[in-house]
């Protein structure tokens, strides 16, 4: 089987029985709790033609396929038992083409290199919050980044035309006027899209230079107010270009604090420093620090990161009409949590815009909640995972559904439904019967 496979490819293949398995197995995915779930074959993919042959040789052998990007993913919804785990985070190139605003990019390509790539046309696209997300999976489950209400709502919005490979082993160029229903779902399906993306072409935003932030750090029983704050500038006129969330962790000597940060996404600097006073005006009182607004750069942003060092992980997500009431009920599990390491954030943004492009991504609200606990050893996997789930519960009261790139559909698949509307779900099966009527690249779920 792998003989077969192995002259048509100029990447590599790792298989069970090889004695470096578990080591490439492992170093898949950015978390340490790996989870127990051993593909019959490794193949990282040196190029497009490797992805076609590696496709083509499943399909003969009744193989499924499963695909993973950079890896960043908590749930790792690209390892499950048997078949073919297809790796494609080699294909990171990146061009400009001759209009100057159109990117051609690689599914492998890392957040971080796409900002940095952009900045250097004077261009820029709402790419991922941690500079080691990978762009392909990334887009293909909608995309939330940086900017992104002003910037699409979606950054999946901003793609044009997706390369892909389907599960015939046919290379194809999909976009709104050629193979619309498969377009559709490569942006926002996930891990339930019924092919291999190997290349997306992207609509850029001039860099915005002016862009500046502001933070400011309070005791945690100001929860509310400041969760009322920062949504009340998200629902007002002057919000539109500006980032806001809360973080929601413990401190160093064993309590807990609301971080609240601010970014201005202008081209001006005037118009940044503008917007952050205004935010800045009715901040309620009682912050143990403020600072800023200051200038900042998307390379700055990603060397503060997010994710931060890996570690042992779990997170959920969900999507609110009441972002103050969730962030307070969110803030009493943070308390609970039984890692210091343990992090929750929340996104208030703006009523989410009526004319969205037709896109499998379909869910949206006013706040975007996501905590994950992070710990170091092994013993305590139970006692945190049992945290999330109970944490997951405590927040279905205030859920308008959930972000797919961030679900754990593989330990709770019955969630999936809740990352789509009723009718983008069903026109999701109804794409992957028709593309992948084997279910060669079965989802997550």
């Amino acid at each position: 089987m792998i003989e077969a496979l192995l002259p048509a490819l100029t990447g590599t293949v790792t298989a069970r029985r090889d004695a470096d398995y578990e080591q490439v197995r492992r170093e898949c995915t950015w978390v340490l709790n790996v989870p127990p779930r051993r593909p019959e074959l490794i193949v990282r993919a040196a190029s497009v033609e490797d992805v076609v042959a590696v496709v083509r040789h499943a399909a003969e052998r009744r193989m499924p396929v499963t695909v993973k990007g950079t890896g960043h993913s908590h749930a790792a919804a690209f390892l499950r038992d048997g078949g073919i785990m297809l790796d494609v985070s080699a294909l990171a190139c990146a061009r400009m083409l001759d209009d100057g605003i159109t990117a051609q990019v690689g599914p492998g390509i890392r957040s971080a290199e796409v900002a940095a790539f952009l900045a250097g046309h004077g261009r820029a696209f709402p790419q991922g919050h941690s500079g080691g997300v990978g762009i392909g999976g990334f887009l293909l489950g909608g995309g939330m980044g940086f900017n992104g209400v002003a910037w699409g709502e979606f950054s999946a919005a901003n793609v044009e035309a997706v390369d892909v490979v389907t599960a015939a082993g046919e290379l194809l160029t999909v976009s709104a006027e050629q193979h619309p229903d498969l377009f559709w779902a490569a942006r926002g399906a996930g891990p339930g899209f019924p092919a291999v993306a190997v290349g997306f072409r992207l609509r850029t935003f001039p860099l915005p230079a002016g862009m500046h932030s502001s933070r400011w750090t309070y005791p945690f029983e100001a929860a509310r107010a400041v969760a009322q704050w920062l949504q009340a500038h998200a629902d007002g006129p002057d919000g539109a270009n500006v980032e806001r969330f809360v973080s929601l962790e413990a401190t160093a000597t064993g309590g807990h604090v609301c971080k609240a940060v601010a970014i201005a996404f202008e081209r001006e600097i005037a118009d940044a420093r503008a917007a952050l006073a205004t935010l800045a005006d009715s901040a309620p009182p009682g912050a143990l620090d403020a600072a800023g607004p200051a200038p900042v750069s998307f390379a700055r942003l990603y060397a503060g990161g997010i994710t931060g060092e890996p570690g042992r992980t779990v997170n959920d997500t969900i999507w609110t009409d009441d972002p103050v009431g969730a962030t307070v009920a969110l803030a009493r599990r943070v308390e609970l949590a039984p890692s210091p390491r343990t992090i929750a954030m929340v996104d208030y943004r703006p009523a989410p815009s009526r004319s969205l492009p037709d896109m499998a991504v379909s869910i949206a609200a006013r706040g975007f909640l996501s905590w994950g606990a992070k710990w170091g050893d092994q013993d305590d996997d139970a006692i945190n995972v049992g945290w999330n789930d109970v944490t997951q519960a405590a927040l279905e009261p205030f859920s308008a559904g959930s972000y797919v790139n961030e679900t754990d559909v593989v330990r709770h698949p019955e969630r999936a439904r809740r990352c789509f509307t009723a009718a983008a779900w069903e026109r999701l099966l109804d794409v992957r019967r028709e593309y992948d009527p084997r279910g060669l690249f079965p989802p997550a779920w």
